[in-house]
């Protein structure tokens, strides 16, 4: 349970105009996504705890953690990039259940892109995505879905 709170911190909980059914399998997917994450990259309980606080997680299993988690949900490819256009079917079903919350997350991508450089490793690419989702979703007044 521990694990699916923190992805959930992590992530989205996607409140604003989506459909409750979309929402709840989203939280279902991203808390199977973690537990897998969590298991395969074994990080610190320090890590754990900077994860749930929304903070840079202190050793690089941690930020595996957000690399693994990143790559299911279809924002970074395997070779640590971040994906030119994201996808996966969490965000299909966003983009068919609520138009504006997809044109932000869109938005949001787009300002992160060219943020998150493209010769680090994914572990620390991911940090980078983190960090600038965290900022830019503020900004976007989108921060509640993430944070």
């Amino acid at each position: 349970m521990k694990h699916f709170i923190l992805i959930l911190a992590l992530f989205a909980s996607f409140a604003y105009g989506l459909d409750k059914a979309i929402i709840d399998e989203t939280k279902a997917k991203i808390g199977e996504y973690g537990v897998a994450c969590i298991d395969s990259e074994k990080p610190t309980p320090e890590d754990v705890s900077a994860l749930m606080k929304h903070s840079a997680p202190p050793t690089r299993a941690g930020r595996c953690v957000l690399f693994c988690v990143s790559k299911k949900l279809g924002l970074m490819t395997e070779d640590g990039q971040l994906a030119d256009i994201p996808q996966s079917e969490i965000i299909e079903k966003i983009k068919a259940d609520d138009a504006e919350v997809y044109n932000k997350l869109s938005q949001l991508h787009d300002l992160c892109k060219d943020r998150v450089e493209k010769s680090k490793d994914g572990c620390d690419a991911s940090l980078e995505l983190f960090s600038c989702t965290k900022y830019e979703a503020q900004k976007l007044d989108i921060d509640k879905l993430f944070f």
